[in-house]
């Protein structure tokens, strides 16, 4: 595969789109991962999207873990295939057996007619359990049995089982091993999806690659100011830094959403947005304001003082912009606490 069609399928996920478009955009999950550990994970996709079997991808809510199992179906022979996805939590759990497996007219009241499920409809392609941890436990033994035996049976229907050839992809943001300790998870499904496994970091430990995708996410805002120049809308320097230091639970839909409110409080076209600007922005929209930076409501004022001076290197303005207090007094407190030299 050359390098350009290696960017294209990794490209950066749109949302509301069923399938991460195939664009020259700068992936997401290089930022993620940084230079070194990026190839690796890319051939890791590689090698296991041409494996058989069911695959398990971990992660953070919002790390990217739907892009990658839709990724791995079409880097696998059963791309022509179908691909369904279905999550685990979005219906009530009686329904999750008919959903998967398919019913029977007259299997349950309100069964009018017969429904093959998404197992039966998938045949020859691959299916996208989200959120697995949500299944109920009957339906995670019947589910199981499929993995074991490639056949199944529909509800209500008693004389005979179905065969399908079906690959199995699932998503979990839960420890699955403590699930099962709790007995909430069968311990022989999670031998058993785990055959084949995948874990997405989350963002914030991507250190620089938050304000690198930061960056990105701006310069492709479409509400963005007309004769901007040509340097393009982007952040400072200092800016980014701040975007280092989020903690950003959401991971990739929290900054996309995030960006998206800076980039639409930032007054006027002033070049660039400025930390200053950045940091107000999230204190007065963003829901939480500044616990999104790691300054929680029952932080003392000096504590967040020398929380930040030693994670911006001991910038004293800087610091000052992020906890939202003078210069001055950063410089006090960092010559009390002997973080600062004193003068």
């Amino acid at each position: 595969m050359d390098t350009r069609q290696q960017k294209n399928l990794y490209a950066l996920p749109s949302r509301g789109e069923a399938t991460p478009p195939e664009t020259d955009n700068k992936p997401y999950f290089q930022w993620l991962l940084g230079p070194r550990r990026y190839p690796a994970f890319l051939s890791r996709v590689e090698t296991i999207a041409r494996q058989q079997g069911p695959v398990l991808i971990t992660g953070e809510s919002g790390s990217g873990k739907s892009t990658i199992a839709e990724l791995l179906h079409r880097k696998s022979d059963r791309a022509p295939g179908p691909l369904s996805r279905w999550g685990c939590g979005e219906f009530q759990p009686e329904f999750a057996d008919a959903a998967l497996f398919g019913h029977t007219a007259q299997a349950f009241t309100g069964a009018k007619s017969e429904l093959r499920g998404l197992l039966a409809s998938a045949h020859g392609g691959t299916v996208i359990l989200d959120d697995i941890d949500y299944l109920p436990l009957p339906v995670q033994g019947k589910l199981l049995r499929f993995l074991d035996s490639g056949s199944f049976r529909q509800l209500g229907r008693v004389d005979r089982e179905e065969a399908s050839d079906v690959r199995i992809i699932a998503t979990t943001n839960k420890d699955l091993a403590a699930l099962v300790r709790e007995g909430r998870f069968l311990p022989d499904l999670l031998f058993r999806i785990r055959r084949w496994w995948l874990h997405l970091p989350p963002l914030r430990d991507s250190g620089e690659g938050v304000g690198h995708l930061a960056q990105h996410l701006l310069a492709n805002i479409d509400r963005r100011p007309h004769d901007i120049g040509e340097a393009g809308w982007h952040f400072d320097e200092d800016a980014l830094t701040v975007f280092s230091l989020m903690h950003l639970p959401g991971n990739f839909r929290e900054i996309e959403d995030l960006v998206e409110v800076v980039a639409t409080f930032a007054e006027g076209d002033r070049l660039p947005i400025t930390a200053e600007q950045l940091v107000d922005a999230i204190t007065n929209n963003i829901y939480g304001g500044r616990e999104v930076i790691g300054i929680t409501r029952d932080m003392n004022r000096d504590d967040a003082i020398e929380r930040f001076l030693k994670l911006t290197g001991r910038r004293a303005h800087l610091t000052a912009k992020i906890v939202g207090c003078a210069p001055n007094t950063v410089y006090k407190v960092g010559r009390e606490r002997g973080l600062l030299p004193g003068g």
